[in-house]
């Protein structure tokens, strides 16, 4: 019955607890009153009152010191108070202070496991709230905090930049969901931050819902700890879709070409330069669900340099990698070596007879010269550009 009343009591205090720390201090406080109530009405005062007077007045010394006489063994056979607890009390006595411990042990083990947990904290009203994305093209700048986790995004002359304050006392894994109008949807992957401590992971993710694509930035941050994330200039290049509703129906539209199709595009090829960022993203797919089957791409160093087609080797001047699924690709520049405008990929999308010819012999070309000179690095600089969206 005892225990059942002090668990009842040890409930109001744990929602207590709780309650303060979700910053609920009414529901806290009257969790604190119910303690006192529920304690008061439970226990027996007038006993606990008794029990501590006899604990002030040396009771409780007086008890622990005949437990010791009757546990200690005697100097002499006649001394008859000491040593009346056999040698299995005693075992039992060392076998419940061993579990005592243990428990004790363990309870410290487990809160210190619980410090170390990492919260989740999520800032989507970047992109649920229209009210941001209007402040940031007003001041370009925007700030949000939630359980004293602050983000912020500035916009800079490159790209943006993006900081996070964390002052907290323990981790937490940060989740900001940025709408398009702030962030251009964009592909860059993992990205360090200006410490290289941190690594965010830095992803274009389509609302299906909505049907609308964000930039979805995730990273944990230590207790106490601020980051910024400042990536290289990323740059989105959209292809020329044909529009559907202003699209020809004669018959002459349906003769095909003995060179290919032309498909849904309206243009095929597309020059990319590395003046326009280290990072470039090339959507595979539009908003009406069409996607581009097939492409190839190849670079070049120099305008005098060959042709090359591209890989996923990332010591090459230019290399590509997929993303989201395989619904984009993502063209890497080497602007560390090469100064801005050097390097420049030419990129076809649904290649036709023409164009699948024309990129063998580029290949060709290109295995021919590694063979003669050993230079594998042959690449180029710009001559057309894209639409690219800042």
């Amino acid at each position: 019955m005892t225990i059942s009343k002090v668990f009842v009591v040890f409930l109001f205090l744990i929602f207590a607890v709780i309650s303060v720390a979700n910053n609920s201090a009414f529901v806290a406080a009257l969790a604190g009153v119910g303690v006192f109530v529920t304690a008061a009405v439970l226990f027996p005062l007038e006993q606990i009152r008794d029990g501590l007077e006899w604990f002030n007045e040396g009771g409780a010394g007086k008890w622990l010191h005949n437990g010791y006489l009757r546990v200690m063994p005697g100097r002499s056979p006649d001394d008859r108070r000491r040593g009346q607890i056999g040698p299995k009390t005693l075992l039992a006595l060392a076998m419940v202070v061993l579990m005592v411990s243990s428990l004790a042990i363990a309870g410290v083990a487990m809160a210190d496991e619980d410090s170390n947990e990492t919260a989740t904290v999520t800032h989507d009203e970047y992109l649920t709230d229209g009210a941001y994305a209007a402040e940031f093209n007003d001041s370009s700048s925007v700030e949000l905090t939630d359980r004293n986790v602050k983000t912020s995004i500035e916009e800079t002359d490159a790209f943006v930049r993006v900081k996070a304050d964390n002052p907290n006392s323990y981790a937490v894994e940060v989740t900001m969901k940025v709408h398009q109008d702030i962030i251009p949807p964009a592909e860059v992957g993992d990205v360090s931050d200006t410490d290289d401590d941190v690594t965010a992971s830095w992803e274009n993710t389509h609302d299906f819902e909505q049907d609308e694509s964000y930039t979805e930035i995730t990273f944990t941050m230590d207790a106490n700890s601020d980051v910024t994330f400042a990536p290289s200039k990323v740059r989105i290049h959209t292809m020329a879709w044909k529009d559907t509703a202003t699209s020809g129906d004669g018959w002459l539209d349906r003769i095909t070409s003995p060179f290919g199709s032309e498909g849904d595009l309206e243009e095929r090829t597309y020059t990319l330069n590395s003046s326009d960022g280290s990072i470039q993203t090339v959507p595979l797919q539009n908003n009406d669900g069409q996607s581009i089957d097939d492409w190839h791409a190849v670079y070049r160093t120099g305008p005098d340099d060959d042709w090359t087609p591209i890989t996923t080797d990332s010591s090459d001047a230019a290399f590509y990698r997929t993303a989201s699924g395989g619904e984009a690709v993502k063209f890497h520049f080497d602007t560390d070596n090469y100064a801005d405008g050097e390097v420049e990929v030419e990129f076809t999308a649904d290649p036709n007879l023409r164009d699948q010819f024309t990129y063998e012999i580029r290949s060709l070309t290109a295995g021919w010269t590694d063979m003669v000179s050993f230079d594998i690095l042959s690449v180029s600089a710009p001559t057309s550009a894209t639409e690219v969206i800042p």
